[in-house]
């Protein structure tokens, strides 16, 4: 909650300095825009295909795993009915070949959900640099001066005119205006 408040007063206050800027600079009218990224991606045809494509990993995935998770269960069922049956050295070091077994599955499972991670991190990273290079675009085109998200990211600046938004050179007139010099002796006695 508490990051929300802050998100949304720090949009708040670029807004706030946005308009500010615009007044003091000469803009009458600044354009400002709002946007809902998660939305715009997630409705994307690129999500579409990149949930797809995941989708269809995962399953085939999954379905790897419990090929070889039942075939450990076999091994497992086979290796206690040769319990009684087997010299305890012997057994012991077919428990520890079986207890290997297990490690190695675990270490290839781990091994291929992280690669299922970074596919879609990937895919999720094409998907935003395109948007971001195409809200870039269209904020141009459209002669946009800030735009603002809105959504769970709600007060995160996407795009901002920085030359038109500078207040830079307006402050320091204000400033000097305000201050001019500054006098060290009034405070010594």
């Amino acid at each position: 909650m508490i990051k929300i408040l802050k998100s949304i007063f720090i949009g708040l206050s670029f807004f706030v300095l946005f308009v500010s800027s615009g007044y003091a600079q000469g803009m009458n009218n600044p354009k400002t825009a709002v946007i809902n990224i998660e939305r715009v991606e997630r409705s994307s045809n690129a999500w579409k295909s990149l949930s797809e494509q995941v989708e269809a990993q995962r399953i085939a995935f999954q379905q790897e795993v419990s090929s070889s998770q039942a075939e450990l269960q076999n091994k497992a069922r086979e290796l206690e009915g040769q319990r009684s049956i087997l010299s305890p050295d012997v057994f012991a070091q077919k428990e520890q070949e079986f207890l290997q077994e297990r490690v190695n599955l675990e270490r290839q499972i781990n091994e291929r959900k992280k690669i299922l991670d970074q596919s879609f991190a990937k895919g999720r990273q094409q998907i935003r640099t395109s948007l971001n290079k195409v809200l870039v675009k269209y904020s141009n085109d459209n002669q946009l001066d800030l735009v603002l998200s809105r959504g769970r990211t709600q007060g995160v600046v996407y795009f901002a005119n920085l030359e038109k938004l500078d207040i830079s050179e307006a402050i320091l007139n204000l400033l000097n205006t305000e201050i001019s010099s500054v006098d060290l002796t009034a405070g010594q006695q």
